[in-house]
């Protein structure tokens, strides 16, 4: 990087000068390493004819053929949609051992909404039926007097013969404790179908497909051999596929993954993207080992009886499907092509920095002094000074300094690096080198070995003298004012020795360290890396109560605050409500506002319907009290008024509520599989622990109210309107280690908006209803406006393990930027030093042109 100066300057060509080292040792290492990278590449691409191709650039181009790696990748955006169809008949039994009536289920009794990509079929179930609030015995559960399934009055009370147990006010009676029914009750959900529905899009390469192809046949079975495309799936054959009985896994549910991967290649000349599916039981096999095995949940039917309300409570046990939809498409990027080519490129260096490297240890101090003289084997090595100072040229500052001092009786002199400081010649040591002559013309050379005189350039220095130090001993000195060249030297690199530019040196060195360190150690660059398939099951547990002018005294359980009763990685905990009872369809006065207040029939538009407005306007303006007319609606009267949102929330209790969360994670490319609740954690510590960061950071059971706290919140201000918070599991997993260091991480964040000055409809709610009829049969409902806090959990992380290919790609990318650090240290020794003028003399050799050069000499 020369100064422009002139126009001379600007067209002038630098390079860098190559030393041949003519060694059948390091000739031997060169061609290993080269070989190594052929090898490599063959190996990638998976044939052993490239072992006969000539030329790099063949190699690498069918390199790049294996993982398209000339490809811009981008991961797929996927939605999709279920269809289950089938009919299964039911044969309850009650407990005398009678057979009940026969029930038929279809699509609609046995499928229940879910969020995502997921859909749950029913397989067997326990009802407790007519249930109302009141006082009633507790079941006994697990040889305890007294459970949780409901609020203890301090009674104890008959429960069945001559046994007793806690008296309850709860929902009556309480659910029996007994196992699910063997064999499953709708053991014939084997049969379903299910067909799904996978539309894709990659939006860097605006393409979008689909599972469906043109001219499927939809009468199609998917088989793994004869129909590998088909999107309809039979739900026992799934499990055969993964090695498992549906009807053993019916019995108490699990959760099966369908795995949909999508590799495509958009190029036009290859064009290929085609669905292929793949399953994966996702939840625990051995129920023996699971505390709380397979996948069940609670929920309840209400109605009316004699004008008491009163539900049927459902414990469903079935299997959730979770689609599992990935992978990437590529097309042609020359940027990519570049980044590869270079990056392989790099890999060619690795012999000469290899040989660098041997050439510099074993011409080292160290070697000379403590090596050679004791390992007669190591001799050749010492060829290794003669090959340094052909390849190096060491530049020092200029300065008076002892540089060459021979002996009369030696056939070597030594090389010096000691200032003239009145220090006796005798004692000074250095390093020895071959003798040096002086030729007839005056100039010196070398005398080695079996080496014909060579002459310097330079003339013979001024400084040089003879010291008589003792009869027998004499030394030539030579003392050079402006520096010196180390003899016979060729200029393949220049090392300056300098104050400053040791300096430099030394950030050149912790630059390529930490270069190389940066690529492949702390990223753990060394590793292929696969990032988490998870799924997910929530359990919550906690009973409140309430008694309002309302609703009266009321025990809520989980079948009434879970709403919906499942739902996808995430659950919705209601904490406030505002309830309108007894509506009907019929015509009633709205809701006083700015729009609904008028004084006569004019101000009242017929079938208009605003955008929060409860019904369809009549076209009349009646009294809604004494003093305020607003206008008529049709619509589920009376409606709802939620201007005032009930404060404290009404289940201000749901703080003590636990939350059990079962995680499995899965990384398909090793293979590893995990779950959140740890071999060594027992079923008595798993009943009694609290997750706390500091004391049980690996229980997976958590208090509500303590989640909001991690998060810097306070749960009774957040259950008054609810919102958003994310339970965080962090799996970051070196499976190069031992898998029992792979350990889950909590963490704690909430999601929604807190900003309550620039906040629009904030906290979380939605309405529900329970409908009923009347003695008269007519319709009628309760319409709810639920404020709760819904949890989502978010499960993320990668795994890495050991594989050569990104080590390599890692380790070229490392090297080709080793460049930089010598770039940097260039630009400071030649242009911001002092001696900036010395080092670049010193570096750079002009050549003049050779056409140039033979025109001057025809001139002379």
């Amino acid at each position: 990087m020369p100064a422009c100066c002139n126009w001379n300057d600007v067209f002038q060509y630098e390079t860098n000068k190559v030393t041949r080292i003519q060694s059948m040792n390091y000739g031997t290492i060169k061609w290993v390493c080269h070989m190594i990278v052929f090898s490599y590449v063959s190996i990638w691409i998976g044939t052993l004819k490239n072992l006969f191709i000539v030329g790099t650039f063949i190699y690498i181009c069918f390199a790049l053929m294996s993982d398209k790696l000339y490809q811009r990748k981008e991961p797929v955006i996927s939605s999709v949609h279920t269809k289950v169809k089938g009919i299964a008949e039911v044969k309850e039994i009650v407990e005398n051992g009678v057979k009940s009536a026969r029930s038929i289920f279809d699509t609609a009794d046995y499928t229940f909404p879910l969020q995502g990509n997921s859909f749950f079929v029913m397989t067997n179930f326990l009802k407790t039926e007519g249930q109302e609030q009141g006082l009633c015995p507790e079941v006994r559960r697990a040889g305890l007097a007294c459970g949780t399934g409901g609020v203890q009055t301090g009674r104890c009370a008959a429960y069945k013969g001559n046994q007793k147990t806690c008296e309850v006010s709860a929902w009556c009676p309480i659910e029996a404790a007994q196992e699910a029914p063997r064999p499953a009750l709708l053991n014939s959900a084997e049969n379903f179908t299910v067909l799904i529905k996978n539309n894709i899009d990659f939006p860097g390469h605006n393409y979008t497909t689909r599972n469906i192809l043109p001219g499927l046949n939809i009468t199609c079975t998917f088989h793994k051999t004869h129909n590998p495309l088909c999107p309809i799936f039979r739900l026992g054959d799934l499990f055969r596929e993964t090695g498992d009985n549906f009807s053993d896994v019916a019995i108490q549910g699990g959760i099966m993954g369908i795995e949909i991967y999508w590799d495509c290649n958009l190029d036009r000349w290859f064009h290929h993207c085609r669905p292929k599916y793949s399953f994966r039981r996702l939840d625990d096999k051995s129920t023996n080992e699971s505390l709380y095995p397979g996948y069940n949940f609670r929920y309840a039917k209400y109605y009316r009886e004699n004008n008491v309300e009163k539900r049927t409570l459902i414990k469903v046990f079935g299997i959730r499907f979770d689609i599992l939809v990935f992978g990437t498409g590529g097309k042609f990027d020359i940027i990519q092509l570049v980044v590869y080519v270079g990056s392989t490129l790099s890999y060619f260096g690795l012999a000469t920095v290899f040989i660098d490297f041997l050439i510099n240890t074993y011409s080292s101090n160290c070697c000379r002094s403590h090596v050679y003289p004791c390992c007669k084997c190591c001799e050749p090595c010492a060829a290794n000074e003669y090959y340094y100072r052909k390849k190096c040229e060491s530049v020092m500052e200029s300065k008076p300094t002892l540089k060459y001092v021979s002996f009369v009786d030696e056939s070597n002199i030594w090389m010096v690096d000691q200032q003239l400081l009145g220090k006796s010649l005798q004692d000074v040591k250095g390093q020895e080198v071959p003798s040096l002559v002086w030729t007839s013309c005056g100039m010196p050379a070398l005398q080695g070995p079996g080496s014909s005189q060579k002459s310097l350039r330079s003339p013979r220095p001024s400084g040089v003298g003879v010291s008589h130090v003792t009869p027998t001993r004499l030394r030539w000195v030579f003392v050079w004012e402006k520096g010196y060249q180390e003899v016979d030297s060729v200029v393949s690199s220049v090392t300056t020795k300098a104050k400053g530019v040791a300096v430099t040196n030394s950030s050149k060195l912790g630059f390529r360290i930490w270069d190389v360190a940066d690529y492949v150690i702390p990223p753990q660059g060394y590793q292929e890396v696969d990032s988490v398939v998870s799924s997910v099951t929530t359990k919550a547990k906690g009973v409140a109560v309430t008694n309002s002018s309302k609703l009266g005294f009321r025990i809520w359980d989980v079948a009434d605050y879970v709403i919906p009763p499942q739902e996808e990685n995430s659950l919705f905990i209601m904490t406030n409500l505002i309830v309108t009872l007894n509506q009907t369809q019929s015509t009633c006065p709205e809701i006083p506002d700015k729009t609904t207040v008028c004084n006569t029939d004019a101000s009242c538009k017929a079938g208009f319907t605003g955008t929060h407005s409860n019904g369809e306007l009549t076209g009349r303006c009646v009294p809604f009290n004494g003093s305020v007319k607003t206008c008529e609606v049709r619509a589920w009267c009376p409606v709802e008024d939620d201007s005032h949102v009930p404060e404290p929330a009404f289940l201000k209790a749901a703080e003590n509520f636990t939350l059990l969360v079962k995680n499995n994670i899965w990384y398909p490319k090793f293979n590893f599989s995990k779950r959140n609740i740890l071999p060594n954690i027992t079923t008595a510590y798993l009943k009694s622990c609290i997750y706390d960061a500091e004391t049980d950071p690996f229980c997976p059971i958590f208090r509500l109210g303590k989640i909001v706290e991690y998060a810097g919140h306070s749960f009774q201000d957040m259950a008054v309107e609810g919102g958003v918070m994310g339970i965080q599991i962090h799996w970051d997993c070196n499976l190069d280690r031992a898998a029992a260091l792979c350990l889950p991480r909590y963490s704690f964040r909430r999601l929604d908006t807190r900003d309550t000055d620039h906040n629009v409809s904030p906290g979380y709610n939605f309405r529900f209803a329970k409908y009923y009829r009347d003695l008269g049969g007519r319709e009628q409902r309760t319409l709810i406006k639920a404020y709760g806090i819904r949890f989502d959990i978010i499960v993320f992380g990668k795994a890495g393990k050991f594989d050569i290919i990104p080590t390599m790609i890692n380790i070229g990318s490392g090297l080709a930027l080793l460049g930089v650090a010598t770039v940097l240290c260039d630009i400071v020794v030649l242009y911001c030093m002092k001696k900036r003028f010395y080092y670049r003399e010193k570096k750079y050799k002009y050549v003049e042109d050779y056409e140039q050069g033979l025109g001057g000499e025809s001139d002379q």
